[in-house]
């Protein structure tokens, strides 16, 4: 005889297996392992080992790749890869959806309202690439000594919220929020780009990205390579923040439609600015394909926009509808076709091509569906405009019978009748289509009934028009003619929105002190005035100056100054940020006796650029002459050679000052002694 657990042991809970009548908790069993936050909890924790799990089996099969020279191997083990890739995004969006409190589908969103009869449907949303940890203290911090000669360690800090910055763009949150991380980290890379990295050479850090349709790891030590990987994981997220839009208001829907323009937008910049992609998803066929994808979707969120608002019934705007909805199944044909290309063939996942099938099907069937409406209400005046939303060539170039012509069926009322119905056929034989590859897949049981819906209202309507005496063989109707209104543009990143500050700005101004310069090591040069003699040169220029001229015989001439030099530090105090007149009135202030520490530069007269370089100073290091006869080898011309396959290389882009502003650092006219 079953009894009930005493008072004190009793908790009320909201139903589930093992509980008593009344709610209570068996005696002895834990009660908090019941709770909805610790079944979450449960759920992160088993979350986190798989993918702990799947990021070790991609260790293994990466250096298994590496080793193995079979080439049947190879392809097996970047198969391994590939489906190692493949679990590990769809658990990354599983635990991305526990975080942020919202439950979706891994790879295709399912909205949660799919009960109107508008074009509520699934969309497509892309898979973030991923990239392995980067330690830019480790790694850049030889360059702050070796390069500019400065002691690292204060850049400690810096170095840290830059690693720190780049960890955050690993699996940002889907959002607003996961958007300016990824931007602030993108235009951080312009100063990074100009403070580390050589032009002429590879840079002191190694980039690693895995490709999001393969799985297969790149290593590049080049920043264009890592600008391309966030410029895709932008386009990512703005597919994700889209597809996981609530519709349900027309705010939703615009959102969703500009949220898809600006996915569209950045892939058509990485398609317009880079060049030689190692991967297969930023190839450019494989951007091509995902600009068309992305605007696509925009054109279903726009016509389910429409579809909302207007609110009439007349044979007009059911004609409208349906030449938009065959313009978006127009548009999938497009995609399909892409998709079919030799670059992106077999690499994109099955799931999206059986999707996009589906979908021109089901906007085929729409289509057909809209046009049957608008002839069913159409009068004799407005038979004009239905014929001319046909194309008069019916599809695969099969002829009308010769009993049957066009114009006659459309004047009369039963030859409308008898395209009614020959369009409604068409409808219910695409939403069959549609309905049969949904079939194969479970987590679109909402699509799967509302096509089910759509089907049985085609259905519907041609049982009302079928007559039992009428045996009169129904054609093929002609296509619908694709048109729309108004068209969508891809929204190209506005970088501009997104301030950042130089995080290495100690080092000087970008232009003069960057990894594409070169000068030599600082040296001190002490000035001291005797029987009131001058010091015998002259500065210019802001940030930092710059020796003008120096007077024939005079106090800097002997000292070793050189025309040209830059004062880094007037007395022990850094001064490359400082003005013209604060670097004079500190020289005044030392009055008879001056430290100051010069860089010269061994690569550009920036007195005058169509001079040569001036000679390096007579105090020059070995360190330093060292560095100019490395410097005057990479001078020497070599033969010109095509990029190879794995080289990254920014395509020339002439507004770069608007992308993230000028820096250029002029000098003034102005001199004084």
């Amino acid at each position: 005889m079953n009894t009930i657990p005493r008072t004190k042991d009793r908790i009320a809970l909201g139903g589930g297996a093992g509980l008593y009548p009344n709610n209570h908790m068996r005696q002895g069993s834990d009660p908090v392992c019941q709770s909805k936050g610790s079944k979450v909890y449960n759920r992160t924790v088993w979350l986190m080992e798989q993918i702990d799990r799947e990021q070790r089996l991609r260790a293994g099969a990466e250096k298994l790749l590496s080793a193995a020279s079979n080439k049947k191997i190879q392809v097996e083990i970047a198969n391994e890869l590939k489906i190692v890739n493949t679990n590990l995004q769809a658990l990354w969006e599983e635990m991305a959806d526990i975080i942020s409190n919202h439950h979706s589908t891994p790879e295709i969103h399912q909205p949660k309202s799919a009960t109107s009869v508008g074009l509520l449907h699934p969309m497509i949303p892309l898979s973030m690439k991923e990239t392995s940890f980067v330690d830019f203290l480790a790694e850049l911090k030889n360059v702050i000594s070796s390069h500019y000669h400065e002691n690292a360690e204060e850049y400690k800090f810096d170095l840290n919220c830059l690693t720190d910055m780049r960890k955050a763009c690993c699996q940002p949150l889907y959002g607003e929020d996961g958007l300016e991380i990824l931007f602030t980290y993108y235009n951080q890379l312009y100063f990074v780009d100009r403070r580390f990295f050589p032009s002429s050479s590879n840079g002191p850090v190694s980039f690693k990205w895995y490709d999001s349709f393969t799985g297969l790891p790149y290593v590049q030590k080049t920043v264009g390579f890592e600008k391309g990987g966030i410029l895709f994981n932008i386009g990512v997220m703005y597919s994700k923040i889209a597809s996981k839009m609530e519709v349900k208001e027309p705010e939703g829907l615009n959102k969703a439609v500009e949220s898809f323009q600006s996915a569209a937008g950045a892939f058509q910049f990485l398609h317009d600015n880079f060049l030689y992609a190692p991967s297969v998803d930023m190839q450019l066929a494989s951007t091509e394909f995902l600009v068309q994808l992305m605007l696509t979707q925009a054109f279903e969120c726009r016509l389910e926009l429409k579809l909302e608002r207007d609110t009439g019934v007349d044979a007009l705007a059911h004609l409208e509808f349906a030449q938009e909805s065959s313009a978006v199944a127009s548009m999938y044909v497009k995609a399909l076709s892409m998709a079919s290309d030799s670059v992106v063939s077999g690499q994109i996942p099955a799931l999206w091509v059986q999707l996009m099938t589906c979908k021109m099907h089901y906007h085929r069937a729409f289509a057909h569906y809209h046009l049957a409406t608008a002839l069913n209400l159409a009068t004799a005046a407005d038979a004009s405009f239905c014929t001319g939303a046909l194309l008069i060539r019916p599809p695969d170039d099969r002829k009308l019978d010769s009993s049957v012509h066009f114009n006659q069926l459309m004047d009369d009322e039963e030859g409308r009748k008898t395209m009614t119905k020959a369009h409604l056929r068409q409808s219910i034989l695409a939403f069959e289509e549609s309905m049969r590859i949904v079939d194969k897949h479970r987590k679109f049981a909402k699509f799967h009934q509302k096509l089910k819906t759509c089907h049985d209202q085609s259905l519907s309507k041609f049982s009302v028009l079928e007559e039992e005496d009428d045996f009169t063989e129904l054609f093929t109707p002609p296509e619908i003619l694709p048109k729309v209104r108004d068209q969508l543009q891809p929204i190209l990143p506005d970088f501009s929105k997104y301030k950042v500050e130089d995080l290495f700005h100690r080092l000087g101004c970008i232009a003069i002190f960057s990894a594409r310069r070169m000068w030599t090591v600082p040296r001190q040069v002490t000035l001291s005035k005797k029987n009131g003699e001058e010091f015998g040169f002259s500065i210019r220029g802001d940030s930092p100056v710059i020796v003008a001229t120096i007077d024939e015989g005079s106090l800097a001439q002997r000292s070793g100054l050189l025309v040209g030099d830059f004062i880094i530090a007037v007395g022990g105090v850094d001064i490359k940020w400082t003005k013209h007149d604060r670097v004079v009135a500190m020289i005044k202030l030392c009055s008879d006796t001056v430290a100051l520490h010069l860089v010269t530069p061994i690569d550009h007269n920036y007195i005058d650029p169509s001079q040569p370089p001036h000679c390096v100073a007579p105090q020059t290091t070995t360190e330093c002459l060292k560095q100019e006869m490395e410097f005057t080898e990479e001078r020497k011309e070599k033969p010109k050679s095509r990029p190879t396959s794995a080289s990254w290389k920014l395509r020339p882009f002439n507004s770069r000052s608007k992308e993230l502003g000028s820096d250029n650092c002029g000098f003034s006219p102005f001199s004084g002694r």
